[in-house]
This record gives C-alpha cells, structure tokens and sequence, in this order.
C-alpha cells in the first residue's frame, strides 16, 4: 500500500471480515457452508461502502475477497458454482487485480503470526491446490489473476507483486 500511496494513490486498505460481529460469528464456526454465507453476508453489507470509497477515487487493497472464499470453502468441500451462487457474485463488485501469492504450505506455515481453525499444514495444502485451480480457471472470472512465486523471501515477493501490478497497468486495455 504504501507503494501505491507514494505514487500519489489515496489508498485504502482493509480485509474481509470486515465487520466485526461476523469476525465473532466466524471464529466459532465449525461449519464451511455458514462460512461461505457469512462472508457473503459480510461483502454484501460492505458493498454500500466500496461503491462510496470508489466514487471518492480511493484504491482499496484488501487482503481478501470473493476468491478466498473459493479457495477455502472449496477446500473443504463446498462446490464453487454454490460459493458463487450465495455470494450473488454478478453483482459484487469484484477487484480489477487479483494477487495470487503461490507458497508451499510448510513455508506458509512457518510464516503464520496466528493459528485458527485455517492455519495447518495439511488444510492449507489443499487452499493452495484450489488457489492454482482458481488460476487455471481464471477465464472464468472478469477479475485480472496474478500467480506470484511466494516462495521467496518477503522482500523478494513485495518486488514480484509490485513488478506484476507496473506491468499490469502497462498492458492493460484502454477502457
């Protein structure tokens, strides 16, 4: 973010959950379809607040999206079209990029700040198969999905997605 800002961007950041009663509800759930319909739940009442964000010229960066929930709910065994299908996806507004960070899970692992139901290596193994299955999908998708090695250091991978954002505005088509 602080990239984008020193480009003279108003950048706002912010992550999904965004609404704290859902981030409650969320950390004593056992189940992934109330997951799914919770973040659903979650975008649609952030909705009012992207469109304003965006009418002001804001960037928003946020660290999740409508393809976590693929990827996570996917890899617990919720189809997609049904992920979809709750999130009423044709109507969110979805991001222009997607950053895909591709990391092996011990490596994701070791680098958690934080454990939660999420957080193990064997669940987050089958996160990263539906993440590059979300890639060798991602015609599907009006969003624009960057794979990015994360297997480098942090550094490492900040100068990979900042070098895939510049080279994205460069060849991106003129509206």
């Amino acid at each position: 973010m602080d990239h984008l800002a020193l480009q003279g961007k108003d950048v706002l950041g912010f992550a999904e959950p965004y609404h704290d009663f859902v981030k409650k509800l969320l950390a004593h759930s056992e189940d992934p379809w109330t997951d799914v319909l919770l973040f659903a739940s979650d975008r649609w009442l952030l909705k009012p607040r992207v469109a304003e964000w965006l009418s002001q010229g804001k960037t928003l960066v946020s660290s999740r999206s409508i393809y976590c929930s693929l990827a996570y709910q996917g890899a617990q065994g919720v189809k997609w079209d049904e992920i979809l299908r709750a999130n009423r996806w044709r109507s969110l507004r979805l991001p222009d990029v997607c950053l895909i960070l591709d990391v092996e899970p011990g490596i994701a692992f070791s680098r958690c700040s934080r454990t939660d139901k999420f957080e193990k290596e064997d669940f987050l193994a089958l996160v990263r198969a539906q993440y590059l299955r979300i890639c060798r999908n991602a015609n599907r998708f009006p969003t624009r999905m960057i794979l990015i090695d994360a297997n480098a250091t942090i550094d490492e991978v900040l100068h990979r997605a900042l070098e895939a954002i510049g080279t994205r505005r460069r060849t991106r088509r003129p509206s």
